[in-house]
């Protein structure tokens, strides 16, 4: 029988697009990153629904496509 040797998942971002304030030893922790993920998430649905009807046919979506995101919970990608 062999034994598995399963490595912790790790999910890295890129500190200098999402958190410049994190030190990027803490970049490594799951966790932090997982904060950082659902932080990015809550800030882009929140900047997304201020969109004007104008602004968004300029990028190509319509007030459905943005109901349907806003309304998802920031844990939910």
């Amino acid at each position: 029988m062999t034994q598995s040797t399963a490595l912790p998942r790790r999910i890295y971002i890129d500190q200098s697009r999402f958190a410049p304030w994190v030190p990027a030893r803490l970049q490594q922790n799951w966790l932090v990153a997982l904060l950082l993920k659902w932080d990015g998430r809550w800030r882009m649905r929140r900047n997304l629904s201020q969109l004007s009807d104008h602004m968004l046919r300029d990028i190509g979506l319509n007030a459905a496509d943005v109901r349907s995101e806003i309304t998802k919970p920031f844990w939910r990608g």
